[in-house]
């Protein structure tokens, strides 16, 4: 096949699409130096994300354990707050109670009996 190649057609589609093989040759010259230098260049490994983000790693334990705390006190106090309602709530309770009983007691009385017929006398 080589044999039967007219080098003046050769040279003819050279000077006709001289721009194209241009643009061919400098970008097989690009691609050729883009890998021998990327075959040349040893690079380091990329750091560790313990050692990258240490400060904020550390940041985001502390604040993790202030919150932690936060949701335990706030839950002490509302349970705190509630002890506290219930034994207020029991203590009004009994003080009803114990009017209630005081009445009861007064309205049961002879003498509180014997007081409303006098009234009803005068």
């Amino acid at each position: 096949m080589l044999t039967n190649i007219d080098v003046g057609k050769l040279s003819e589609l050279l000077i006709k699409y001289k721009v194209q093989i241009t643009a061919l040759g400098c970008l097989f010259l690009l691609v050729l130096s883009f890998q021998l230098g990327r075959s040349s260049v040893d690079l380091p490994p990329p750091p560790v994300k313990e050692d990258f983000c240490s400060e904020y790693i550390d940041l985001n334990k502390i604040l993790k354990k202030q919150i932690e705390d936060e949701k335990l006190s706030c839950k002490g106090r509302i349970d705190g707050a509630i002890d506290r309602e219930r034994t207020s709530c029991d203590a009004r309770v009994n003080e009803t109670l114990q009017e209630h009983v005081k009445r009861n007691a007064i309205r049961n009385c002879r003498n509180a009996r014997q007081l409303v017929k006098q009234c009803k006398g005068r």
